[in-house]
């Protein structure tokens, strides 16, 4: 037994969890009258005055179902903790505006 496989799931996992988040979060941008979308990371814009949200998971834990369902009170919770960043670009020049964490 090796933990190959553990950390290929755990990639595999996060690189799941950020695509479905990315098309998320630019639907709900959209829902609110806002042009949104989503590039991969590093695409260079040719648009001005433009916001670029940005990010990194720093811990995901799919928690345990059984322990959810047979104790409760929290144990076997799945969570999700990410650093955000926000930039603005005007003229070419990059700007970060916003740099946060958040655990949910």
């Amino acid at each position: 037994m090796t933990d190959e496989n553990t950390e290929q799931a755990q990639v595999t996992l996060a690189d799941q969890t950020a695509q479905a988040l990315s098309y998320q979060l630019v639907a709900e941008l959209q829902a609110m009258g806002l042009q949104a979308i989503r590039l991969p990371r590093g695409t260079p814009t040719s648009r001005n005055n433009i916001l670029i949200v940005d990010g990194q998971f720093t811990d995901i834990d799919e928690g345990n179902k059984l322990r959810r369902m047979v104790i409760g009170l929290g144990m076997g919770q799945s969570k999700l903790d990410a650093s955000v960043q926000v930039y603005q670009v005007v003229n070419g020049s990059r700007t970060q505006i916003l740099d946060f964490n958040t655990h949910g």
